[in-house]
Protein backbone atom coordinates (compact mmCIF):
# COMPACT_ATOMS: atom_id res chain seq x y z
CA UNK A 1 0.00 0.00 0.00
CA UNK A 2 3.24 2.46 0.67
CA UNK A 3 4.32 2.26 -2.78
CA UNK A 4 1.04 2.85 -4.12
CA UNK A 5 -0.36 5.29 -2.42
CA UNK A 6 3.52 7.29 -1.93
CA UNK A 7 4.85 6.15 -5.49
CA UNK A 8 5.51 8.03 -8.10
CA UNK A 9 5.88 6.69 -11.86
CA UNK A 10 8.88 7.70 -13.89
CA UNK A 11 9.25 7.79 -17.82
CA UNK A 12 11.93 6.06 -20.08
CA UNK A 13 13.90 8.71 -19.79
CA UNK A 14 13.65 9.84 -16.21
CA UNK A 15 14.80 6.38 -15.51
CA UNK A 16 17.96 6.43 -17.94
CA UNK A 17 19.13 10.09 -15.88
CA UNK A 18 18.78 8.35 -12.52
CA UNK A 19 20.87 5.27 -13.80
CA UNK A 20 23.34 7.74 -15.24
CA UNK A 21 23.29 9.94 -11.87
CA UNK A 22 23.63 6.34 -9.85
CA UNK A 23 27.08 5.79 -11.41
CA UNK A 24 28.14 8.81 -10.78
CA UNK A 25 27.80 11.00 -14.08
CA UNK A 26 27.07 14.53 -13.77
CA UNK A 27 23.90 15.66 -15.83
CA UNK A 28 21.73 18.30 -16.62
CA UNK A 29 18.83 18.65 -18.72
CA UNK A 30 20.78 19.54 -21.77
CA UNK A 31 22.77 16.21 -21.82
CA UNK A 32 19.46 14.39 -20.61
CA UNK A 33 17.74 14.49 -23.47
CA UNK A 34 14.27 15.48 -21.74
CA UNK A 35 12.63 18.68 -22.25
CA UNK A 36 12.57 21.61 -19.70
CA UNK A 37 9.10 20.78 -18.21
CA UNK A 38 10.65 17.16 -18.19
CA UNK A 39 13.30 17.96 -15.89
CA UNK A 40 11.62 20.17 -13.67
CA UNK A 41 9.38 17.34 -12.77
CA UNK A 42 11.82 15.00 -12.40
CA UNK A 43 13.77 17.18 -10.48
CA UNK A 44 10.70 17.89 -8.06
CA UNK A 45 10.46 14.48 -7.50
CA UNK A 46 14.25 13.37 -6.65
CA UNK A 47 14.12 16.67 -4.64
CA UNK A 48 10.79 15.28 -2.56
Amino acid sequence: MDYRVGGTSLSGKAMQVIKRKAKGEDVTQETSGMSPREWRELVEILEG
